[in-house]
């Protein structure tokens, strides 16, 4: 039972976008939040993992100017701290010639705290190796008579740095983060967090970056976890920026979190979704582009993709564009028109008819046959280079429109529907490109995709009567198949475990 009487400090997180490199710009929104956070008398106001340059900064870390200037932007900003507010914030730091991962605690004027990063992720997105080297893991700072124990992403996800923070007398871990997004990683999150709880009996605070870089999608979702509860309290949104508060309470029984409103958590569907927005919307906007140009073919595919470029980017900057040619459906033609009319986009019809019969004819001259496959990537070739043609023209950045499953097998067209400077779908099974469409579907409460593109067998259109099904498994098939080889790393022999033909996965 909790004791009515308790000592409280009022703790800020900040799960905000910042844009990788944008010293200037991150800077500010340092400072602007640490005026809100004084306006709202908050004590501690804290950040995710290298927020004065964004994560992940890469090869740009090899640039001692960067890290300097980081250092010293860093100073500023201590500068106009108070004795009342302190800031908890991320950045890169030299000492000696070596580079750390690191935090600073600033307050009343100066830095008064800082933590160096321990364990350095090294594999998937992570290459922190390459770049820093690895800390003490002491990480304690004194304020209003509460010690702080500071924890950077990883080192929360391993014991040794939680417990020297107990060691050190933390009473909470405030774990600053740039986690990335996945399927279920939420979960996997409050696992770990729940077994540093039950390591130190201490609350965790684990704030998350928010936001798109390149190929990494960051979704925020913080939240708090206590010893006693064990349960995960203070949930904010994915995908979203979220500026909350949380009060950290003492009594007799050691601190807490109290708890406030929690998020709805999403469905595996919702976060994926949200993501390839989130992820579309940032690649645009910190690389300096408001317009995208897509080939909407009628199909299932293109038809998601057009669907998160005006969630991201707004429907009047986003042009469509139908190619039809010999083997184009009129049900296709009459669906693409339809959804671009639905989404209210910029909808363009250019045939290529003549384009890729000159091309033939042009080959015929040069004594070559034209079949089968060669056929089938001109037809696909003269379409990516059209949209090519656009986005220079414009100022649009293509999308592609292939999904992973495809990519994944090849069945795709190089310097064809391959072009683009983004695609959306490119870490999206086919079986999710499907229920991603009803999805749409479900949050419009109506029909923008209509049901024909969903529900009709998949297929490329670039020959009579073509359907997906006649070179590759059904996706039900395929998918299960490539998840278990790429995202799980399993052999044959373990696939066929899984109850798949020997034949099928050697074939894919």
């Amino acid at each position: 039972m909790r004791n009515k009487k308790y000592d409280e400090l009022i703790v800020m997180g900040a799960q905000v976008n910042f844009t990788v490199g944008d010293l200037e710009g991150n800077a500010q929104k340092h400072l602007n939040l640490y005026t809100e956070a004084v306006n709202q008398k908050v004590d501690v106001l804290v950040l995710p993992e290298l927020s004065l340059v964004g994560y992940p900064l890469e090869d740009a870390l090899k640039r001692e100017y960067i890290v300097k200037d980081a250092m010293k932007k860093a100073e500023e900003i201590a500068k106009q701290t108070n004795a009342k507010t302190a800031i908890v914030f991320g950045l890169p730091r030299m000492v000696d010639g070596k580079l750390y991962n690191s935090a600073y605690v600033a307050f009343n004027g100066r830095i008064q705290g800082c933590i160096d990063k321990t364990d350095l992720p090294n594999e998937e997105v992570f290459d922190e190796k390459r770049y820093f080297v690895s800390g003490s893991g002491s990480g304690n700072v004194n304020f209003k008579g509460f010690n702080l124990g500071v924890a950077i992403c990883e080192d929360v996800w391993h014991s040794r740095t939680a417990k020297k923070l107990k060691q050190a007398g933390a009473e909470v871990v405030l774990a600053m983060n740039a986690s990335p997004f996945q399927l279920n990683k939420h979960q996997l999150r409050c696992d770990v967090v729940r077994q540093r709880t039950v390591d130190t009996e201490l609350p965790v605070l684990y704030l998350n970056l928010v936001g798109g870089q390149d190929e990494i999608v960051f979704d925020g979702a913080s939240f708090t976890w206590d010893y006693q509860d064990q349960v995960a309290t203070n949930i904010q949104p994915s995908f979203e920026e979220s500026v909350f508060i949380v009060r950290l309470r003492r009594d007799q029984l050691g601190c807490y979190f109290h708890r406030d409103s929690d998020a709805k958590p999403l469905t595996e569907i919702e976060s994926a979704y949200k993501a390839i927005v989130m992820g579309t919307k940032d690649y645009f906007h910190k690389n300096g582009f408001k317009k995208a140009v897509l080939g909407l073919s009628g199909g299932v595919d293109s038809a998601a993709v057009l669907a998160v470029a005006c969630e991201a980017l707004g429907p009047e900057n986003v042009t469509a564009i139908m190619m039809p040619y010999d083997f184009t459906s009129p049900e296709s033609i009459e669906d693409a028109e339809l959804i671009a009319k639905n989404f209210g986009v910029d909808y363009r019809s250019m045939s290529i008819k003549r384009n890729v019969n000159a091309s033939i004819e042009t080959l015929h001259e040069g004594g070559f046959t034209v079949t089968g496959v060669t056929l089938e990537n001109l037809q696909s070739r003269e379409r990516g280079k059209l949209l090519m043609a656009v986005s220079n023209e414009t100022g649009a950045m293509v999308l592609s429109t292939g999904n992973k499953s495809e990519m994944a097998v090849g069945f795709c067209t190089l310097y064809g529907d391959m072009n683009g400077g983004f695609n959306p779908l490119k870490d999206i099974p086919k079986t999710m490109v499907f229920e991603m469409c009803y999805h749409i579907n479900k949050v419009a409460k109506f029909e923008m995709i209509p049901e024909r593109i969903i529900t009709r067998p998949p297929s490329p259109e670039l020959s009579a009567d073509q359907k997906d099904s006649d070179k590759l498994p059904p996706y039900e098939i395929l998918d299960p198949i490539l998840e278990a080889y790429i995202e799980k790393n399993h052999g044959v022999h373990e696939i066929v475990e899984e109850g798949f033909k020997p034949q099928t996965i050697v074939d894919v």
